[in-house]
């Protein structure tokens, strides 16, 4: 056999006769490769990495729970395809956006990325036993399935043992399954580092209790191995996904969108000015000093045109003689209609303008002709006052900011991000 020189360096030439025998192995290499390639075909591609085939098909089949029922009301799987693609769209973005405003340094970020973890185990675990037990499985099946065997006394010992330093984790066996033993080591990458530790810390009795919650989650993470396998999935994929999963609760809470009980952080601050505050408690009085009943001076004309002139007088404080003076209750709930309807025009139409504190009405029908109203005076339940109200309306000018802020920084991280996506199949 002689030697030739290729781009790859030096490589045997071989006979003729050899090629012929390995040719089904050669085939058979070949369509392993392409099934390869054909699962790392990229479902999308953008500035914060790609999703593969085989990782977008697991993440579309894990939460197919979220979809049955839109199947049920005839959408079609094709398109459902399309909306979850354009959903990782936006957790790629909102992942983006959060390590723009440092979530990694957040206190509570490896704590929720350790649990976004964990969820993405346990739902992938329901997603691959109910395709091995169906749809009605038991944990007790789901033991079965794995020939798992515990036994309570021995586990309880083989910790305690642990905890006084006679043996490591992977040697501290807790029970076998039908690939080997499950040890503390098993279990450490299963579980949160939290739920490890007050695991261990927990007294025999309490202990007893817990170990069998903690051996399904071991079963889950090798449920959820064994689905990330035949499905050719991607870990880095995969935790890139639970990074946009915290994401999202993050930043709904940076931009006010959702309260820190989701997250514990704080709204980004946004500067507000006095003046700002005064126009908004101005425009929304009503709010802030309930409107009890209202002081009014009744212009009646003889027509709609003849009572839109007086407007401009009565706004210029240049008052003719009124021809009826009184007062005109509020409503006891401004957004009852039927309490509306009860009402006279008059009535509705003078409440309209005070409501908005506007002082001159709208012409309105009276008798055979039309009236306009003068608002001379407003009752309210307290003196209104906006320092009372101040940090309230900042708040709320704040949340309003940051709530359009986030729409258009969403987009703009959309189009920095640069997609290309490629539904499987197409």
């Amino acid at each position: 056999m002689k030697k030739e020189s290729s781009i790859y360096g030096d490589v045997a030439t071989v006979p003729l006769v050899i090629i012929r025998k390995g040719m089904k192995q050669l085939l058979l290499l070949s369509g392993l490769c392409l099934l390869l390639l054909h699962c790392r075909d990229i479902v999308i591609r953008s500035q914060a990495g790609e999703f593969s085939r085989g990782t977008y098909t697991m993440l579309l089949d894990i939460y197919k729970d979220e979809q049955i029922e839109r199947l049920q009301k005839g959408v079609s799987e094709k398109e459902i395809e399309q909306e979850f693609l354009e959903k990782l769209k936006t957790y790629e973005a909102l992942g983006a956006l959060a390590l723009d405003l440092k979530i990694e340094k957040n206190e509570y970020f490896q704590q929720f990325l350790a649990l976004q973890n964990k969820s993405r185990y346990s739902k992938a675990a329901f997603a691959y036993w109910r395709q091995k037990l169906g749809g009605d499985f038991s944990f007790s099946d789901v033991f079965q399935y794995y020939d798992v065997k515990v036994n309570p006394s021995s586990a309880i010992a083989a910790i305690e043992r642990f905890r006084a330093g006679g043996s490591t984790e992977k040697t501290t066996i807790l029970g076998s399954w039908k690939r080997g033993d499950i040890t503390l080591a098993d279990l450490r990458l299963a579980v949160t580092t939290l739920e490890y530790k007050t695991f261990l810390g927990l007294d025999s009795k309490p202990l007893k209790d817990a170990l069998p919650e903690k051996i399904r989650s071991f079963l889950a993470k090798v449920a959820h191995d064994e689905m990330r396998h035949n499905y050719r999935a991607y870990e880095s994929e995969l935790q890139r996904w639970d990074l946009s999963q915290v994401a999202d609760k993050f930043v709904r809470v940076k931009y006010g969108i959702a309260g820190k009980g989701i997250y514990p952080d704080e709204p980004i601050e946004v500067p507000v000015s006095m003046e700002e505050i005064y126009d908004v408690y101005h425009a929304n009085l009503n709010r802030y000093a309930r409107l009890q009943a209202v002081l009014v001076e009744e212009y009646f004309c003889f027509s709609k045109e003849e009572a839109e002139a007086l407007i401009p007088q009565l706004l210029q404080a240049t008052f003719p003689k009124p021809s009826r003076i009184r007062y005109v209750q509020a409503y006891n709930n401004p957004d009852d209609f039927r309490e509306k309807e009860r009402r006279s025009d008059a009535d509705n139409a003078i409440l309209a303008a005070a409501y908005k504190n506007v002082r001159v009405s709208t012409p309105y029908p009276y008798g055979k002709g039309y009236a306009v109203a003068y608002m001379k005076t407003f009752q309210r339940a307290e003196e209104p006052s906006v320092e009372k109200y101040s940090s309230k309306i900042e708040r709320e000018i704040q949340l309003n900011l940051l709530r359009r802020q986030y729409e258009l920084d969403l987009s703009d991280k959309k189009t920095a991000l640069r997609f290309a996506t490629k539904l499987p199949g197409v």
